[in-house]
């Protein structure tokens, strides 16, 4: 990323994949890097933490608490039919999540198989050449065309990731809910006990 327009630029970075970052000045710079590798180097330069959605680990945390709060109480139907909506949602989404990134990858590698056999380094010009064959790509492909239809993919991406959050919310607030009723209805059985 240039840092002479200073603009920002929302980047989603998984730390388990592996980024071709390609230097145009200078060829032998060319690498591939870890995802994690590539979050501390960003992190170190922005001097800010990197954002991170909640993770499906901490929903199912909080679905397990919504269960023992649906166990405990009287009316759990009606919280029952609820979380199940929840987890539906948080499923169906944490699905398009992970298609949507594993295009953009095989994407972001087809952009890559491009560059390279267009590069001076005859080794990379031949794995390139071995990539194109073995991803079926033709020679039709445009590079434009692939960064275009890979932004129209991360933008995807982003509102998936915003829907992802906003159920994420939802399921806080849901959480919030059932500790205040359930605070409320053992301070009213407590009273009731005392009277």
């Amino acid at each position: 990323m240039e840092e002479e327009n200073h603009k920002k630029y929302k980047v989603y970075i998984r730390e388990t994949s592996s980024y071709f970052v390609y230097n145009k000045e200078n060829m032998d710079n060319n690498c591939f890097i870890k995802g994690r590798t590539l979050i501390r180097q960003l992190s170190n330069d922005s001097q800010k933490l990197p954002y991170r959605r909640p993770t499906l680990k901490s929903l199912q945390e909080k679905i397990s608490e919504i269960n023992l709060m649906i166990e405990l109480s009287n009316t759990n139907k009606q919280y029952q039919e609820i979380k199940d909506e929840l987890v539906l949602e948080i499923a169906e989404i944490d699905m398009k999540l992970e298609e949507t990134q594993e295009k953009i990858a095989t994407l972001n590698k087809m952009a890559e198989v491009l560059i390279n056999l267009k590069s001076e380094d005859e080794i990379g010009r031949k794995l390139a050449k071995y990539d194109f064959d073995q991803m079926n790509m033709t020679e039709s492909i445009m590079l434009d065309r692939l960064n275009t239809y890979i932004l129209k993919l991360q933008q995807e991406l982003s509102n998936e990731i915003n829907k992802y959050e906003e159920i994420a919310r939802r399921l806080d607030l849901f959480v919030k809910i059932i500790n205040t009723n359930k605070f409320t209805v053992l301070k009213f059985h407590e009273n009731a006990l005392l009277e």
